[in-house]
């Protein structure tokens, strides 16, 4: 039953991303439907979502710090400008 309610929940996120819904919140709702619907503690819920994207975003810290620099030294090094 619980792999049911994963498959409305994918099912629930494309509908909603193809309805032009941000992702992130979409996202988030379906997230939260999902653990509803697996009779999950809010708490536990919450705790779950918060991990989740907190272990996404400490990933892409990195990546877009980097990516930041490089921008940063091709603006001062004039890499930017037109000729």
């Amino acid at each position: 039953m619980a792999l049911l309610y994963v498959l409305a929940g994918i099912i629930i996120l494309l509908i909603l991303i193809l309805k032009k819904l941000n992702p992130m919140l979409a996202l988030l709702i379906v997230s939260i439907l999902t653990g509803l619907m697996l009779s999950m503690p809010p708490e536990k819920l919450m705790l779950s979502i918060g991990n989740g994207i907190g272990n996404t975003l400490g990933g892409m810290v990195m990546i877009l710090t980097l990516g930041a620099m490089v921008g940063k030294l091709a603006e001062d090094s004039g890499g930017y400008s037109s000729r």
